[in-house]
């Protein structure tokens, strides 16, 4: 796997994907294989998004896991408006193809109304881990802090 100052930078490795058959969208992104431990072992896609504060799950996954909005408490401005929804906590798998799948305890933006793609946002899931991306392999080499 890949070192960073002799210690383990990347302790998993797979394959993204530049979209998502299941969504007609014109354009190239990055999205990843992720599961739920003990609920969900069927992998779905999700977007990795920087620039998305949290995880987003569509309503339908969203129903699949158990989760609702609590309440409207949080608002999250999306290219399709203005969206409210409640701050829940879940564990996510990053799956590995090489390497050790990587399970993160996620904060997720709890939408009953997001019907879009799933989002891994930044914070309380990027910002966990260490994470790179080789456009050339089209591989996303991730793991946990030391």
């Amino acid at each position: 796997m890949l070192k960073l100052n002799r210690e383990d930078f990347a302790t998993g490795i797979t394959t993204y994907y530049e979209e998502d058959p299941a969504r007609n969208s014109p354009q190239s992104s990055p999205y990843l294989n992720i599961s739920f431990p003990g609920t969900l072992s069927n992998p779905v896609l999700a977007l990795v998004d920087t620039g998305s504060p949290w995880v987003v799950l569509n309503s339908e996954l969203n129903d699949q896991l158990g989760l609702s909005a609590q309440s409207e408490e949080y608002k999250l401005h999306t290219r399709f408006g203005l969206m409210t929804g409640s701050i829940e906590r879940q564990a996510i798998k990053l799956l590995a193809e090489e390497g050790t799948t990587l399970e993160v305890d996620a904060t997720l933006f709890v939408c009953n109304e997001w019907t879009y793609t799933n989002i891994l946002g930044y914070i309380g899931f990027l910002q966990r881990i260490r994470f790179a991306f080789d456009p050339e392999l089209r591989k996303f080499y991730f793991g946990a802090y030391s």
